[in-house]
């Protein structure tokens, strides 16, 4: 379609070109008192050409005008589309945010049960340090257990903080991982 509209053009310019050329030709002939009358004579070519030019501009600028709608139609599309991608790159940013989370929360469940378990082989050691050092006999095998309960007595208080600690954070990240789950609240699912 386009290589015919090319040819077109070109064979029209071509003609217009051998007529200006042409004309010179013809009216050599001419006597020139007679050439300004025939010049004259074509008065209404030429404003038929000058009329035709004019549609041409005005046709030009009605496709300008058409192509302008389809790029401002595009663009909308285009909009839509890059805010489309926006939205699920926000559902993507956040799954990944929970999937850390939930990650996290299981480091923290780990945490918390390995801390539950020190807590609970210290207060077994605590316990039954009064009845090892009165089975012992030995006074330094006295001193030595009293130094091991003193010591399991220091590490346990350290326990019991590390645990309130962990516990807390595994709560928070338990309150932020059903708040992502559930944003109404976790009364309003089944």
């Amino acid at each position: 379609m386009k290589a015919r509209q090319g040819w077109v053009i070109t064979l029209l310019a071509a003609g217009v070109i051998g007529l200006w050329a042409g004309s010179g030709y013809l009216l050599y002939d001419i006597p020139s008192d007679a050439r300004g009358t025939f010049g004259d004579m074509f008065g209404a070519v030429n404003a038929l050409f000058s009329g035709l030019a004019f549609l041409g501009v005005v046709y030009a600028i009605l496709l300008q005008r058409q192509e302008l709608i389809l790029q401002r139609q595009e663009l909308a599309a285009t909009r839509q589309e890059l805010a489309r991608g926006a939205a699920a790159q926000e559902v993507s940013q956040a799954a990944l945010r929970l999937q850390a989370d939930v990650a996290a929360l299981g480091v923290l469940n780990k945490v918390v049960e390995d801390l539950e378990k020190m807590h609970s082989h210290l207060t077994l050691i605590i316990d039954s340090a009064p009845r090892r050092i009165s089975d012992t006999g030995s006074p330094e095998l006295k001193e030595e257990f009293q130094k091991k309960a003193a010591q399991a007595q220091h590490d346990l208080q350290a326990i019991n903080y590390r645990l309130k600690v962990f516990r807390g954070l595994q709560m928070m990240t338990m309150m932020k991982v059903e708040k992502a789950c559930y944003p109404d609240g976790v009364d309003t699912y089944p």
